[in-house]
């Protein structure tokens, strides 16, 4: 009656596509750490487990804040040379 139906024991397999693969719910990991920071990280390490993925999600989070930062000092030093 019940034929075809596969259960799996595995948590995380409910939780990610493709049965415990990675990126985390279908969102890539860099996009995890550039839109949630640390949380982002956190939650790649810890649902996927992955040290490539994690990576991914460093980095995600590190270049916008390379980014930010860089563009904030332009704009700062610009704007104080027009001040003059």
């Amino acid at each position: 009656m019940i034929k075809g139906i596969k259960l799996d024991n595995n948590a995380m397999a409910t939780l990610t596509p493709g049965g415990g693969d990675c990126p985390v719910f279908g969102i890539p990991s860099f996009l995890w750490g550039c839109f949630l920071g640390v949380a982002g990280i956190a939650i790649v390490y810890f649902v996927c487990g992955d040290k490539d993925e994690t990576k991914k999600a460093l980095l995600g989070c590190i270049i916008p804040s390379v980014v930010v930062i860089v563009y904030y000092i332009v704009v700062v030093a610009t704007v104080a040379s027009s001040v003059d």
